[in-house]
């Protein structure tokens, strides 16, 4: 892993299994829907931004890497009451259940790939 996690691969890495074999708009735009479902079902939201009406978006970034499981996870956009420290551990249920991405593909071969996602607090 002492390859630098590149932010932009000729083939971005997939979420959600059932995106593996799709190509194109319909494979992105799948893997975004898999994982902007996925990640907010495993947030929990914090007592204390929930009592204060605390809303908004955290974004976390993290690496997805070669055999398609993901590290460095840190937010990289806060909000506060516990929403920053709640978010990121949202994100490592992926690897906590098992789920993993189709890495990304540079030159043919699979590239560790930077990536950003917002999760959102939003009281209903």
């Amino acid at each position: 892993m002492d390859d630098a996690p590149v932010l932009s691969a000729e083939r971005m890495p997939v979420f959600g299994q059932e995106c593996f074999e799709l190509s194109g708009d319909e494979r992105k735009m799948g893997s975004d829907r898999a994982l902007l479902t996925f990640v907010p079902s495993r947030v929990k939201y914090p007592a204390a931004a929930r009592e204060n009406g605390i809303q908004g978006t955290v974004v976390v970034s993290f690496t997805v890497e070669t055999d398609g499981t993901i590290t460095d996870i840190i937010p990289a956009r806060k909000v506060g009451a516990g929403c920053t420290e709640s978010a990121p551990k949202a994100v490592q249920v992926i690897n906590d259940e098992g789920a993993r991405f189709k890495p990304g593909i540079q030159g043919g071969s699979p590239v560790r790939v930077r990536y950003s996602l917002p999760v959102k607090f939003c009281l209903e």
